[in-house]
Parts: C-alpha cells; structure tokens; sequence
C-alpha cells in the first residue's frame, strides 16, 4: 500500500534516503546507522546489531539501505531488513533465510540498538513498545510483531527491552525456513 504514491516514496541525501508520513506526522531518515524517526519534537532510532539464539548472538555490520519508491531494504546477509512507508505508518520487517549457525539454547533473538529521547516500555502482550516522553507522554507505538515460517505456520514471537536495545524473540524450533519477522 503506498507504493504508487509520490507522498509516501523516498529521496535520496547523500548516501541517506529520507521520507515523511504526514498522516501520523513523522519524518524518517535511513542510512548506515539504521532508522531515525521524529515526531514533534521528539526522535527515536533503531538499528539491527545482532542475531543469534537466546544471549549468543553474532554482531552484523552495518550496511548502506537501499531504496524503490516507498521501500528502504538494508541486506545484513541472509538477512533481509526492510520498512515501508504507507498509510498505516511505517512498517519493519524480516526475512530470514537461514536458521543462524551455531544453535544454542533459546529464541533465536534479533537484537535492535535504540537510540533518541523516546522510552521503550513494553505492552501486555509483549508484542509492541509504547514510546514515551520523560514524563511518560505516549509519542509512538512500535506494535504488530508477527512471525510466521516458510509453511505459513505462525511462530510465536515477543519481546524484551534490555537496556538500551530491543530484543525480538521468536521460537523457531519447528519452522521451516526462511521466515518472516
């Protein structure tokens, strides 16, 4: 949704690409250093670092996004990153190619540096992120987590806020890969 539509599509600055929502207000910039979103005043910033099973996990270098209309992909390897700005807001996702190597105990976990002035509190569900002012003022939503395998076969998924990073965990033990996050 979105894709057709000059209000939602990309420009490039520099070697960033930047885009704006104007129906939820936001403006966004992607580069080497992930996603910054403001909003008002505020800003917030996320960007893929690691993958792995439970706590091992394996440090991604950080690539250069690219972008086609309304889509910005960053490729980490057998990790495809992408957002899409439409209607609804700006949407993140994941394809997973592969189960990573070296399996250990636990979710297989993406984890996400955070940055900005918004924080993090999880919801009930563990599903989403409410993102607030310092005096606890609601100013994003980051909701929806879904997984699902190769078969079409929900995964479950959740999350975990640790310090200054979002850990999205999802039981993979009997997807058939790749899967979408």
């Amino acid at each position: 949704i979105g894709h057709h539509d000059p209000i939602y599509q990309f420009t490039t600055i520099g070697e960033r690409y930047r885009g704006a929502n104007t129906a939820h207000g936001l403006a966004m910039d992607f580069g080497a250093g992930g996603v910054e979103v403001r909003i008002g005043g505020a800003q917030w910033g996320m960007r893929l670092t690691a993958i792995g099973y439970g706590d091992a996990l394996r440090t991604l270098r950080a690539p250069d996004p690219k972008a086609t209309a309304n889509r910005v992909e960053y490729s980490h390897g057998e990790i495809a990153e992408w957002y899409v700005n439409g209607p609804l807001g700006l949407e993140q996702g994941f394809k997973i190619d592969r189960a990573p190597a070296g399996r250990t105990a636990g979710a297989l976990t993406l984890a996400l540096a955070l940055s900005g002035d918004l924080a993090p509190t999880l919801d009930k569900t563990r599903t989403g992120l409410v993102l607030a002012k310092g005096d606890g003022g609601e100013v994003l939503r980051y909701s929806g987590l879904y997984a699902y395998d190769s078969a079409g076969r929900h995964l479950p998924a959740w999350m975990e806020v640790n310090e200054a990073r979002v850990l999205v965990r999802v039981d993979d033990t009997a997807a058939q890969y790749p899967i979408v996050v």
